[in-house]
């Protein structure tokens, strides 16, 4: 699995909301895993104060239109799925190669990030899986 944040926005939502989007990618475990994905990810975006830690879970629906999402990889990777996190985000984006300005001015600033980095830890809830027996 592969985690893309992307600062800007994507789709619809484009400079609007922080977008965090992931990828299920070919690996050697695919035969034993099951599928379609189905775990619910918590995506914790980190601030300095841990108390502001913003927290949003995405619960997969494995539903076979999404199987290009969800599904075992035929290629390499996946489609990619996401969330939007729409609460003030104070996120930079680069200008130019030297300047950096806020992505929206309401923002508290250096609530989230340091020294342009954007902590955000994507956690997989296996909590609910029945193992199987292999013996």
């Amino acid at each position: 699995m592969t985690v893309l944040v992307a600062p800007d926005g994507g789709a619809d939502v484009v400079r609007q909301f922080l977008s965090v989007y992931v990828t299920i990618v070919q690996s050697d475990y695919d035969p034993i895993q099951r599928w379609p994905f189905s775990l619910p990810i918590t995506f914790t975006i980190m601030a300095a104060d841990p108390r502001d830690n913003l927290r949003k879970v995405f619960t997969p629906n494995p539903i076979p239109e999404n199987d290009a999402f969800l599904g075992r990889p035929k290629g390499a990777r996946n489609a990619a799925f996401g969330i939007q996190v729409n609460q003030s985000i104070n996120i930079f984006c680069m200008v130019s190669s030297r300047e950096f300005k806020p992505f929206s001015q309401p923002f508290e600033t250096h609530r989230f990030g340091y020294k342009m980095t954007v902590m955000v830890a994507p956690y997989g809830d296996a909590d609910g899986i029945q193992h199987r027996q292999l013996c």
